[in-house]
């Protein structure tokens, strides 16, 4: 039914095709969202299933340039392997900031919560891409 494409100028085309419509949908996603927002007021802008939609696509997209971006590096050594304890505590140390700053007038189990949902936030893209520098320097080594 498909037939796989080998010629290297028409794969750019299609990527740069699939570049141009995601842009072009970003753009669309954004332009509802602010319909919305001028409708319905700021605060309701979360209650629409286009910002999930949005949000999703933003951090995906996130992750897949992470990859790109380390592939792109010039270092080829991998990481220390202190690398993940000193991101760790970096990330626990702000969640904990941001946490109890900025939440200082809620409950401590509110704290809590945050502090975890805000270290997942920082940590897990600081370990994808040590993962992806470890990946990258095991590839080379085995070549």
């Amino acid at each position: 039914m498909f037939k796989k494409i080998t010629d290297e100028r028409i794969m750019e085309k299609n990527l740069k095709m699939f570049r141009t419509l995601y842009l072009v949908q970003t753009a669309g996603i954004i332009i509802v969202l602010l319909l919305h927002v001028i409708e319905h007021g700021f605060f309701e802008l979360t209650s629409t299933p286009v910002w999930y939609v949005f949000i999703i696509t933003t951090i995906v997209y996130a992750y897949l340039q992470m990859d790109i971006s380390v592939d792109n590096e010039e270092n080829d050594k991998a990481p220390s392997k202190y690398s993940y304890g000193i991101g760790f505590i970096i990330s626990l140390v702000i969640a904990a900031i941001i946490a109890f700053v900025v939440l200082a007038d809620n409950p401590m189990l509110v704290k809590l919560l945050a502090m975890a949902l805000l270290f997942i936030a920082t940590f897990t893209p600081f370990a994808f891409v040590l993962f992806l520098k470890n990946k990258k320097a095991k590839d080379l080594h085995d070549e």
